[in-house]
């Protein structure tokens, strides 16, 4: 077997439990819910992080809670401030499909951490915990 191959699906896997482990729900314990991740255990943002490299945009691979289901987001600066831009493609009833796109007002906190506003008007927290070296793999979570 090939240790590359290995060593990859390896890493894929401790990826997608590190981002089931860190990606809390609106709901989380930092907003009044139950969250995944111990509250208990410190969390932070990634020192690699720079914006100008992560903005644009990304697919999304995985999403807790499910019900959030969208597959592309990107980081924008306008004239007005940082936008955060989702999108997703959908279907209706009917079978008549198409990509749904929203551009929520977002705040940057600090290097990797951002407050995003809702379209209910709720805040959310969202940190870049992790990125490869080539900006490439990212894990975003609520802390």
């Amino acid at each position: 077997m090939n240790c590359g191959r290995l060593l990859r699906g390896y890493f894929i896997g401790v990826l997608l439990v590190g981002l089931a482990a860190c990606n809390a729900p609106r709901d989380s314990a930092l907003e009044g819910g139950l969250g995944h991740r111990d509250q208990s255990v410190p969390i932070g943002v990634t020192s690699r992080f720079e914006a100008k490299r992560f903005a644009g945009p990304w697919q999304v691979r995985a999403v807790l809670p499910h019900t959030e289901a969208f597959h592309e987001l990107a980081l924008v600066d306008t004239a007005a401030g940082v936008q955060l831009q989702i999108a997703a493609d959908v279907c209706d009833a009917a079978g008549t499909c198409g990509r749904v796109a929203e551009t929520l007002d977002t705040k940057r906190e600090g290097k990797g951490r951002y407050v995003v506003t809702m379209p209910d008007g709720q805040q959310r927290r969202l940190w870049v915990l992790w990125v490869d070296e080539g900006f490439r793999t990212a894990l975003i979570g609520n802390p």
